[in-house]
């Protein structure tokens, strides 16, 4: 691969290669990080399309599906018998029929009401973003988080292309979970159901193996993809989220700590999430850790959705949702650490952030945080997930808290999040996927 100025050349019989991100959103966490990757890929020379439900118009790089081919066709009856037909003969005759799409999804809303869970997800969809011309014109075809945009049956029994898949969670290895608590905890209730849909998967995946790659952003992820029935027997890469660096960096702001009212001998934690109610964020954990360190000099500072939260001798500034990313590093840089509490979770786009601006990072030793914290380096995990030693660890960082280095941390982050490096990972995953395919 060539480099010239700060661009990857990338071609294909003459002109860039064309990629096309296929997400549900471009917002949220895993919408922000494909977008990112989306984003990362048109700076460094690739033709990077992305196609998402929710796109915006002022944005020429990305758009919805169109009208016209959006919807896929009830079929007839007929149409239902010829179709499973070509599924047998395609198969040789050695496996079963899909399951009915109309008996999973009734079968789903009569167990929806008993789903103690964050999310779930059946494999269907009425998009057929095959018809999209973006997707029809691309060499590479790139999934993310499909949920109600992708319909599994239509998308692996027709699509051609070679296809990258960057899980961000772990619905696509899973039946109808997002994350393995949840389904644990609905195992009772829903396990003949996930059974079904994990065979479903695995059939469709069966058939492309071949022409399908993923791409994890965290090597906990990808062993748990490499583990699962699904994606056994395919390739697979471990590639985190790119960042833009010039956007969340390190910023001495003393100013914006008077102006909160943060006394300058408290030591400030920052937490961050969606929706801070959220089980799987830990933020009751960090909530009842918190009350064993009264006697501190804390000060934490809360952005996202919140109920609240009321400890006395404890100061906390809630700042509700914050979209301006210029405006969230500046918080990232006020707080001596930033406390990443979640009992699970892939590569946090929080975490990148807080790196970036070179903020340590205090989390338990799970998921994608448990490869990139380095103890006493840019940050601190928990051994354990409980509240007493969540509570211990933030008590050491209070006392080791002038030793971390800022620019290292930042210096760390660049070298493993740059939008360039992350550009020519994937760009060898698609060269390596369409050499597979020629």
């Amino acid at each position: 691969m060539d480099f010239v100025s700060d661009s990857l050349h990338l071609e294909l019989k003459g002109r860039p290669l064309k990629v096309v991100h296929i997400s549900s959103s471009y917002q949220g966490g895993a919408g922000i990080a494909a977008f990112r990757i989306h984003k990362a890929l048109l700076k460094n020379g690739i033709d990077s399309h992305f196609l998402c439900l929710n796109a915006n118009n002022a944005d020429r790089s990305m758009s919805k599906p169109k009208d016209d081919v959006k919807k896929l066709k009830k079929q007839s009856l007929k149409e239902i018998i010829i179709d499973k037909i070509k599924w047998r003969l395609n198969h040789h005759f050695k496996i079963r029929l899909i399951p009915e799409k109309e008996k999973i999804e009734k079968e789903f809303q009569l167990l929806r009401p008993s789903l103690k869970c964050e999310v779930a997800t059946l494999p269907f969809s009425s998009y057929n973003v095959l018809e999209d011309p973006a997707v029809r014109e691309a060499d590479i075809i790139q999934l993310h988080w499909v949920r109600g945009f992708l319909d599994y049956p239509s998308f692996f029994f027709q699509v051609t292309q070679p296809v990258v898949w960057t899980l961000h969670d772990m619905n696509p290895l899973q039946g109808l979970f997002h994350y393995r608590e949840d389904e644990l905890r609905n195992n009772d209730t829903a396990s003949s159901l996930n059974r079904k849909l994990v065979s479903l998967k695995s059939k469709l995946i069966w058939k492309k193996r071949k022409q399908l790659a993923l791409v994890t952003p965290s090597k906990w992820l990808l062993a748990a993809a490499s583990g699962s029935v699904i994606f056994k027997n395919v390739q697979g890469y471990t590639i985190p989220y790119p960042l833009d660096m010039d956007i969340f960096q390190p910023k001495h702001l003393p100013d914006l700590k008077a102006v909160l009212n943060i006394p300058p001998h408290h030591t400030v934690f920052l937490f961050v999430a969606e929706k801070t109610d959220n089980h799987r964020k830990g933020f009751d954990l960090l909530e009842q850790a918190l009350k064993n360190l009264i006697d501190k000099d804390i000060t934490l500072l809360v952005i996202g959705n919140s109920p609240g939260l009321n400890i006395q001798g404890l100061q906390v500034i809630f700042f509700g949702t914050i979209e301006d990313k210029k405006e969230l590093a500046d918080y990232y840089s006020i707080a001596d650490a930033f406390i990443l509490p979640s009992r699970e979770d892939n590569l946090p786009n929080v975490m990148l952030e807080s790196l970036a601006c070179g903020t340590p990072v205090i989390s338990f030793e799970v998921g994608g945080m448990a490869e990139i914290i380095d103890n006493g380096v840019n940050g601190l995990k928990a051994k354990n997930i409980s509240i007493q030693s969540l509570a211990g660890t933030l008590a050491e960082f209070i006392t080791i808290k002038d030793k971390f280095d800022e620019a290292k941390i930042r210096d760390l982050a660049l070298k493993t999040f740059s939008e360039k490096l992350i550009s020519k990972k994937y760009y060898e995953v698609y060269q390596s996927l369409m050499k597979i395919n020629a």
